[in-house]
């Protein structure tokens, strides 16, 4: 028995709130069905206080266009900013290429100077092999390399060995070693 009546109980109450939940919906949307005033439009009562003029058109467009003003004035300061950010960014890569490229031509010269030193060396040492040659062969050999390189041997041979060299080659070759021998450098 206890059951039942708890049962008929939640029936009663579910049917109950369904009712009202009816009526309030009757109330909300359509209180003219019950014979009530429609509820007064709580917006229309903020508004009441802020009640202004509709615009005109030339309003709304001077509205629109200074909106878009202002927009394109923050992206002008935005480009703006970014423009001089980079603009610091190139200055200082074109630094750092001035001195890529000083150091690329410093460190070419010292190469090239080094290199210089080297075949200086290497010559000094084929005049000293050359020395203890026969001079006939010396001849030979020199009169196929370049004249400068011909005239930097000879400078570096004992003078005795060199004029014998001299005197076994081509005459105008001889001329021309000993031209180029005397416009260079000393040792």
């Amino acid at each position: 028995m206890n059951s039942s009546v708890l049962s008929k109980l939640i029936v009663t109450c579910v049917v109950f709130l369904v009712v009202m939940s009816g009526f309030y919906s009757v109330y909300v949307y359509k209180p003219d069905l019950l014979g009530l005033a429609p509820p007064i439009d709580s917006i229309s009562i903020v508004n009441v206080g802020n009640t202004t003029a509709p615009l005109s058109p030339e309003e709304i467009e001077i509205k629109t266009l200074k909106h878009q003003r202002d927009s394109l004035a923050k992206q002008l300061v935005k480009t703006t900013d970014s423009l001089s950010k980079l603009t610091l960014v190139k200055e200082s890569i074109m630094q750092d290429i001035e001195e890529v490229k000083k150091r690329y031509h410093e460190q070419d010269k010292q190469i090239s100077q080094h290199l210089d030193s080297l075949v200086k060396v290497n010559y000094t040492v084929f005049a000293q092999i050359y020395d203890k040659a026969g001079a006939k062969e010396v001849a030979k050999i020199l009169s196929e390399l370049d004249e400068r390189d011909a005239a930097f041997i000879l400078k570096s041979m004992k003078p005795k060995n060199a004029a014998k060299v001299l005197d076994e080659m081509n005459p105008i070759q001889a001329a021309a070693i000993l031209v180029l021998g005397a416009n260079q450098p000393l040792k």
